[in-house]
């Protein structure tokens, strides 16, 4: 890992983004239940790298779809949902890629059903768990070869 990525950075930057994307004022809270029914992962490769994961609930992610799409619960699709939480994973991947040492490349987020398990050859290198409306939100990094 490196000195400036640290779980206190995760914490500041996933609640800056919530702030930005979602108008979040402070209900992304430390701490929380665990993984949720969707993740999503982003790839960081060069002079580091790792996978981003971002898991949350289903309720969670369709908040987040309807914040950032302007919708009701109605109208939301499965794909939007989907892409919320691959463009929330894309910010708080982008951010992340932001502070490791370079020159490193983000990739396209991925989403998937369930917790993202993490390859074999990936290591653990944060979990960060939070609370966001009674729901949770994880942010984990994954470092590789």
């Amino acid at each position: 890992m490196t000195s400036t990525l640290t779980t206190e950075t995760i914490v500041e930057m996933t609640q800056e983004i919530w702030s930005a994307l979602l108008s979040d004022e402070g209900h992304l809270l430390p701490g929380g239940m665990g993984d949720g029914e969707l993740s999503a992962t982003v790839t960081i490769t060069g002079a580091w790298n790792g996978t981003t994961c971002l898991s949350c609930s289903e309720t969670a992610a369709r908040h987040a779809a309807r914040v950032m799409f302007d919708m009701t619960d109605e109208e939301l699709t499965a794909d939007e949902v989907r892409d919320a939480i691959g463009e929330l994973i894309n910010v708080v991947g982008g951010n992340i890629k932001g502070i490791l040492p370079g020159p490193t490349e983000l990739g396209l987020p991925v989403v998937h059903e369930g917790p993202f398990e993490g390859p074999g050859q990936l290591e653990l290198g944060y979990r960060v768990t939070f609370t966001w409306l009674d729901e949770p939100v994880v942010v984990t990094v994954w470092t590789g070869p």
